[in-house]
């Protein structure tokens, strides 16, 4: 997708996350560490060791500086990756302001 039809600004730098697969209001399969490709408001690209499939609802923890955040959200994509990984793409559900700021300041940390 073109710079130009996104929403939102996106930081592409690579960092750990640990990503989780939710069923109702229990994790179904902890995924454990995976690497955010690409990072913005809507959401983000993981690189992850495991397929997850399409409109999966998922947890993804995110680490800057001295602060993780839990962003809960929804498979978009899914498809092969370089090695035997997949890439997912996740779209965040409602941010609130915090978290908003959160990813504002991971995202002007690339600038």
């Amino acid at each position: 997708m073109s710079e130009e039809k996104r929403k939102h600004p996106r930081i592409l730098e690579q960092r750990y996350a640990a990503l989780r697969v939710v069923e109702g209001d229990s994790v179904s399969n902890d995924q454990g560490f995976c690497v955010v490709v690409d990072l913005s408001q809507g959401g983000c690209r993981l690189r992850a060791s495991v397929d997850v499939e399409v409109s999966a609802t998922v947890e993804v923890d995110i680490g800057f500086e001295e602060d993780i955040r839990t962003f809960s959200a929804i498979v978009r994509s899914s498809k092969p990756g370089p090695g035997r990984s997949h890439e997912l793409g996740i779209q965040f559900g409602q941010l609130d302001d915090e978290a908003g700021r959160f990813i504002e300041k991971i995202v002007g940390s690339g600038d």
